[in-house]
C-alpha cells in the first residue's frame, strides 16, 4: 500500500472526521453502503463475520511504514540465526557432558539434600523430588530441540528472502489479509465490496480515502511475495 494513501486515492472532499484509537462495526455500518456490502459477504457468501470486522477495525490504525521480518534484526542477522542456534545447541549438549554438569544429577541431589525452599523462583518449583525428573530430561533435550529450530528456520527464511531485505507494511499486509479471507469463502475477490468497506473503516477512523476496487487488484499485483506466502496454491 502506498505511503499515507492507495495508488489511486486522496481523501475526500469533506470535513474531517475527528480521529479516533478504534472503531466497532457500528461505526462501520454508518458509511452509506457498508450495511449492504457486509450484508452481501456475510449471508451470501458466507464469510466469517467476526474475523471480516476485526481486519477492518484494525487497518486503519496498523502502520503504513516499511517494518523488518523481525523487529530488531536486519537481513544479515536474520539469516546468520541457524548457525548460531546449532553452536548454542552445541554449546549446551558439551556441558550436558560434563560429569559434574549432568541434568540426571539433579534428580540425585533433590532426592537428597537439596532445599528447593531456599531457591528463587521458578527455581524453587521445577527442583522438588516431583518435578527433578521432567526437569533433568528437559535439559537433556534441549540440544535436539535447537538443532530442530534451527533446521526449521533455514528450511523457512528462502521464502522470506525478499521481505528480509525489503520490508513490509502491516497495512499491506492486513489488507491482503481481508483479500485472502474473501477469496477462500467466496472463491472470487469481491473487490468492490471489500473497497466500500474499507472506505468505511477509514472514514470511522478519521482517515477518510477514495478507495476503488482497481486499488485492491493493484495492491495485490505490486506485492506479490505478501500473497504469494497469503496465496501459495495461485502460484504453483
Amino acid at each position: 500500500m502506498p505511503r499515507g494513501r492507495w495508488n489511486v486515492g486522496q481523501k475526500r472532499p469533506r470535513v474531517k472526521l475527528p480521529r479516533s484509537s478504534s472503531t466497532t462495526e457500528r461505526d462501520l455500518l454508518e458509511y452509506p453502503g457498508a450495511q449492504e456490502a457486509l450484508a452481501r459477504l456475510t449471508q451470501e457468501c458466507r464469510v466469517e463475520k467476526c474475523e471480516l470486522v476485526r481486519l477492518l477495525c484494525e487497518v486503519p490504525f496498523a502502520s503504513n511504514q516499511k517494518q523488518l521480518l523481525v523487529t530488531g534484526m536486519n537481513d544479515r542477522a536474520l539469516r546468520a540465526l541457524p548457525n548460531r542456534v546449532r553452536k548454542w545447541a552445541a554449546t549446551i549438549e558439551q556441558v550436558n557432558h560434563s560429569p559434574f554438569l549432568d541434568p540426571k544429577h539433579i534428580t540425585e541431589i533433590a532426592q537428597t539434600s537439596w532445599d528447593a525452599s531456599s531457591l528463587r523462583p521458578p527455581l524453587n518449583l521445577i527442583f522438588t523430588p516431583e518435578l527433578a525428573r521432567n526437569t533433568a530430561a528437559n535439559f537433556q533435550r534441549w540440544p535436539s530441540i535447537l538443532r530442530l529450530y534451527a533446521d526449521y528456520l533455514r528450511e523457512w527464511f528462502p521464502a522470506f528472502k525478499y521481505l528480509g531485505r525489503h520490508g513490509f507494511r502491516f497495512q499491506t499486509l492486513l489488507t491482503l489479509k481481508l483479500t485472502k479471507l474473501l477469496r477462500d469463502a467466496c472463491g472470487r475477490p469481491c473487490h468492490a465490496d471489500l473497497a466500500t468497506l474499507l472506505e468505511a473503516s477509514f472514514a470511522a477512523a478519521g482517515n477518510p480515502l477514495t478507495i476503488a476496487p482497481d486499488d485492491l487488484s493493484k495492491l495485490g499485483k505490486n506485492n506479490l511475495w505478501l500473497n504469494a506466502l497469503l496465496h501459495p496454491e495461485l502460484f504453483q
